[in-house]
């Protein structure tokens, strides 16, 4: 065992929380302050343990009908001390909303798509006490909320059931390598990810708008900010950008393009990002009912509809369409329908045409899931990526 030592402050604030405090590990590996437990909660079959740097992942065997459980026992050796708080300036550029297990249980959520969060501290190990630790139960958050049941079929299906195994997620494991930027967005997307699952079954509506954030949160980190504002503007506007073209020619269009330039560049980060790490579809598939990922314009038409409605329920209060919350419709073993079928949807009053409605909810979390994970593998191009 290290030789435990009682760290002094550290100047180290430039990533995530738990980015950090692993920087500091691979710097001084034998100094460490404190080291916490805490159990990760989880309605998934997670299975084999994980060492990680400062942080171990210890199967607890708990295994009961009540859901969450507590299906792992997180272990941080605490090298990060916070010298921050005694400072009056606003300094949050790396702020996530999460403490250090928090951050991990995301990071774990995102690599292995599946529900994960962080309870508080059971256990607490303290230089020059009790070696065997000692029991704290001090933050008045043992467990996470519960997880939402489905009232009939489940609008993510199939979620708990998915494989997640803790020699799977490579990337996680090299998550010290990225860059502290990029930490601190790969820990914000996660976040959103991590929300946005968890309480699917009594919020679709909120799992819309967390995953398109978790895509913003990446993307503006990865955005080159190479795209010329004409083709800015082409993307999020097709239709004005015609309209400028036949009235003005190429001359208008170029000036009001580069004017609207600050406007325009959310929408394309958006779908830049969703277009270049651009997953494969899914292994199981139904005859009919597909979302198309082979053509580019279609995949960017449908992506672009469900960023229009992210912005209209943000800035307008209007609701994500009701269909698109709905279960998918089921075609045969483990087979679900992708998006929206027949000519036309209806609830509440309001009716969507087919094309109004590109694709169910369960499409767009593979499709976020999966950019994101590409997107993060990029940074540790030797690490493998997740399928499942």
């Amino acid at each position: 065992m290290p030789k435990r030592l009682l760290l002094p402050a550290t100047s180290v604030h430039s990533g995530a929380l738990v980015y950090d405090n692993w920087q500091l590990a691979k710097a001084s590996p034998d100094a460490w302050g404190i080291e916490i437990e805490h159990y990760l909660f989880t309605d998934a079959h997670i299975v084999d343990v994980c060492t990680a740097g400062p942080y171990e992942m210890l199967y607890t065997g708990a295994i009961w009908e009540e859901s969450p459980r507590p299906s792992h026992t997180l272990r941080i050796q605490y090298h990060l001390r916070d010298d921050e708080q005694d400072k009056l300036e606003t300094k949050a550029d790396r702020y996530t909303g999460m403490w250090l297990p928090d951050e991990w249980a995301a990071l774990l959520s995102l690599s292995l798509g599946v529900r994960v969060k962080a309870g508080g501290s059971v256990r607490e190990f303290r230089p020059g006490e009790d070696p065997r630790g000692l029991p704290l139960m001090l933050q008045g958050r043992w467990r996470p909320p519960p997880i939402p049941l489905p009232h009939t079929q489940a609008i993510l299906p199939g979620l708990p059931e998915r494989p997640a195994s803790l020699t799977d997620p490579a990337v996680l494991t090299r998550f010290h390598e990225v860059s502290p930027s990029q930490s601190v967005a790969l820990v914000k997307a996660a976040r959103s990810y991590q929300e946005a699952i968890w309480n699917v079954e009594a919020e679709p509506e909120q799992t819309w708008l967390r995953l398109v954030a978790a895509v913003e949160a990446a993307a503006v980190e990865w955005d080159p900010l190479s795209a010329d504002p004409v083709e800015r503007f082409r993307l999020a506007q097709p239709q004005a950008a015609d309209l400028l073209t036949r009235e003005g020619g190429e001359a208008l269009l170029g000036s009001i393009a580069e004017y609207l330039a600050p406007y325009m560049g959310a929408t394309r980060k958006f779908l830049d990002f969703l277009t270049t790490f651009r997953p494969e579809p899914p292994t199981i598939r139904p005859d009919f009912g597909l979302y198309n990922y082979e053509n580019i314009q279609a995949y960017q038409r449908g992506l672009k509809r469900i960023y229009d409605y992210r912005s209209r329920a943000l800035h307008a209060g209007t609701p994500m369409p009701r269909p698109m919350c709905l279960p998918p419709m089921r075609w045969g073993d483990g087979q679900y329908i992708e998006t929206s079928i027949g000519l036309a949807s209806s609830s509440f009053g309001s009716t969507w045409a087919t094309e109004d409605l590109p694709m169910m909810l369960h499409t767009f979390e593979h499709i976020v899931r999966g950019a994101l994970l590409g997107w993060w593998q990029s940074l540790v191009p030797s690490a493998p990526t997740s399928t499942t």
